[in-house]
Formats: structure tokens, sequence, C-alpha cells
């Protein structure tokens, strides 16, 4: 299975407006885009998934934790948790610009729906 960016840019359309202030929009926002990982959740690796302020995290089934901060409907940022005995350490370095919503799915894919390395390895 692979998700769409349609079917985000979709989910999140409804009653959101890009140029709205984070303030407005940053809770509504990633418990949208939480609720549609829910959704969209069978036949990936996500075992977990959590969505407080304006955060999405989930784990996978090899333990692997991830975060999307949801910055605006076209702005996102999608990081790797590294786990260390009992706590989760998110490192939120951010050297390039954010994440668009197709570039935020794209990355969803890879990781939670392992797409990349499905084609590679059926190539």
């Amino acid at each position: 299975m692979t998700l769409a960016p349609e079917a985000l840019q979709a989910v999140l359309a409804d009653g959101l407006q890009s140029d709205a202030d984070s303030t407005e929009t940053d809770k509504p926002l990633a418990r949208r885009v939480g609720e549609w990982l829910e959704a969209n959740q069978s036949g990936s690796e996500i075992v977990e998934l959590y969505t407080w302020g304006l955060n999405v995290e989930f784990v996978l089934r090899n333990g692997e934790y991830w975060a999307i901060e949801c910055l605006s409907p076209s702005a996102f940022r999608m990081y790797p948790g590294f786990v260390r005995g009992d706590t989760v350490t998110w490192p939120n370095i951010w050297v390039r610009d954010d994440l668009s919503l197709e570039e935020l799915v794209k990355n969803i894919n890879e990781v939670a729906f392992r797409t990349a390395k499905e084609e590679f390895q059926n190539a």
C-alpha cells in the first residue's frame, strides 16, 4: 500500500488554511494527520501512534520511533527518535527547508510502508 498526497491534502483542506496562524491550526492539524495515519495504518509497519500538540509520533514494528511536526498545512518536519534504555531522544535537528505535504507523504511511505525498499527489491 502507498499513501497518496492528495488523500492527506483532502483531509487537511477542510477548514484549515495554509496562511492561518500556527497557534490556531497546530493542534487540529496534528490531530488530523494522526487520524489520517491511523485510518491508513493497515499494511504499514506502525504499531503505536500518538498525537499531542503539533506532533504525531509513531513506533514501528522494528522498534524505530518517528515524529512528525505539523507546522502548517504546507510545512512539516519528520525525524527519527533514538532509543536508549527506556528513554526516547528526539534530536529535532533541522538543517533543511520544511517538508512539503508531498515530501511528508513520500517520507511516511518510505519509513512506515517501506515502499522504497520494496520497489528496490523488486527492481
